[in-house]
């Protein structure tokens, strides 16, 4: 009897020190045609969600690793990207020659996936949108931005409400992933967008093609992965301002951010705002109500050591838009607003065509919706030797009210809430022979209710499960 102890005592502490053991990345950054140091450079690891800066003499170093095959970005302004998988074990040594201006076919890495890789390695075919090209082409909604890749379209009705459309199918033939979890919400007719805010997407992942492997039925056509931004570096702190202005539906964006990592504890907080009047084309000027305005609120903590990494998130969105029905003046052909239902007598409907002034309200008129989307995200992977098991936990609720009666604007007749819990357990072993086997389970659970007085979907509870096996080649 005590001799199994002591051999299940040894085993612990081989165990242990296996998983905490020191490990850690270090080097140097030069430019490879002066062999100068490179300061400023990032080498981050997406996979623990932590990385380093260069020092002045080109120096970096990430502590607190869990020991195994990892992919390591590292970057600079002015530099080719390189993309590489390293063995972390002890103390790694690893020194770079970043190249001036150069590009290589290498340099996009996919994190939306079991692990993260290379683009090239990935066998599913993946668009990207980097957060440079998000800053470079104007949208107005989160799916509006991911249209700008190959082979993705949306089904649009006004300015805030658009559904991704991939390979021609979409609705639920389409999963969007929100902050690494399912977005769970009321999405069933096409005024029914996505409730998710563009300010807080740092990049976007396009999966185009059966994905149902590793994200259930939903994904049959693809998935919209939309990322934000990752943890920064240890010892940095990163504020941004942003302001934007459209002059073709007075659109103003405003959004405050602040980040920082210290002693491997990271913070991220968000506040931002959009509003917009109705928007003018050729054939009708101002699209009667199509004005809206969101604002969005979210929150994440962190804590990275070297048995891995455990973050929450937590964020709030709420819209108020406007619903483009496309009634017209049978005369004119001008678009026109209901004021009135029929009487009981029998009586007409009325309408009215607005002013430009209300047009340029950032108010909408009935028909219109309020959306609120909360959730809470619990996202870790613990070491477990040299492979790891990721957990990624969510909590969410949606509120989708409809207000469609212009003798009560103001008292939504449709009203659906519901409450949804998502998780993904996996466990990702070490790299042999490049390749890394992962295995797991994920699921979700949503129970929707209707409280309005106009039913048109039935309570329901909706549950999916799901068992995961992958390959990877690393």
């Amino acid at each position: 009897m005590k001799k199994n102890k002591a051999i299940a005592l040894v085993i612990l502490i081989l165990l242990s020190k296996n998983i905490y053991s020191q490990n850690a990345l270090q080097g140097c950054i030069k430019d490879a045609s002066k062999n100068l140091p490179l300061r400023g450079a990032t080498i981050y690891i997406p996979d623990l969600k932590t990385g380093a800066y260069s020092d002045s003499l080109g120096n970096y170093a990430i502590k607190n690793i869990p020991a195994g095959n990892y992919l390591i970005e590292t970057s600079l302004i002015g530099y080719g990207k390189v993309i590489e998988t390293i063995l972390i074990k002890g103390i790694t040594q690893k020194n770079y020659m970043l190249v001036q201006f150069a590009t290589s076919l290498n340099d996009l890495t996919i994190t939306g996936v079991l692990s993260a890789t290379e683009k090239q390695n990935n066998p599913v075919s993946i668009g990207l949108m980097s957060y440079k090209d998000l800053l470079e082409n104007s949208s107005t909604n989160v799916i509006d931005a991911a249209t700008k890749v190959p082979g993705v379209f949306a089904i649009t009705d006004g300015q805030s409400i658009s559904k991704p459309v991939i390979r021609g199918l979409g609705y639920n033939r389409v999963l969007t992933i929100n902050d690494g979890v399912e977005q769970v919400d009321q999405a069933w007719f096409d005024e029914f967008g996505i409730e998710a805010d563009p300010d807080a997407v740092n990049r976007y992942e396009i999966l185009k093609g059966p994905a149902s492997l590793a994200y259930g039925s939903d994904a049959i056509a693809g998935v919209v992965n939309l990322i934000p931004e990752q943890p920064l570096p240890e010892g940095q702190t990163k504020g941004d301002i942003l302001f934007n202005y459209q002059t073709n539906n007075g659109l103003i964006n405003n959004m405050g951010h602040i980040a920082g990592t210290k002693n491997g504890i990271s913070w991220s907080a968000r506040v931002d705002n959009i509003m917009a009047h109705a928007y003018r084309d050729k054939y009708d000027g101002y699209v009667l109500n199509s004005q809206f305005s969101n604002f969005n609120a979210d929150a994440t903590i962190g804590l990275h050591r070297k048995w891995g990494y455990t973050q929450l998130h937590t964020g709030y969105f709420d819209m108020r838009t406007g619903i483009v029905d496309g009634t017209r003046d049978s005369a004119t052909g001008i678009l026109e607003r209901q004021v009135a239902y029929p009487d009981l007598n029998g009586g007409a409907p009325s309408y009215e065509i607005p002013t430009e002034q209300e047009q340029k309200s950032y108010t909408p008129f009935t028909i219109k919706q309020r959306i609120r989307h909360t959730k809470i995200v619990w996202d870790n992977s613990i070491a477990v030797g040299d492979g790891r098991i990721t957990g990624i936990f969510s909590w969410q609720k949606n509120q989708r009210q409809e207000a469609n009666d212009p003798t009560i604007p103001n008292t939504p007749n449709i009203y659906y809430s519901s409450n949804a819990a998502t998780y993904d357990v996996r466990y990702i072993s070490a790299v042999v022979n490049g390749f890394n086997i992962s295995g797991g389970v994920n699921g979700v659970y949503q129970s929707s209710k209707s409280l309005g007085t106009l039913l048109l979907i039935p309570n329901y509870i909706f549950s999916r499960s799901a068992d995961l096996s992958s390959q990877t080649k690393k």
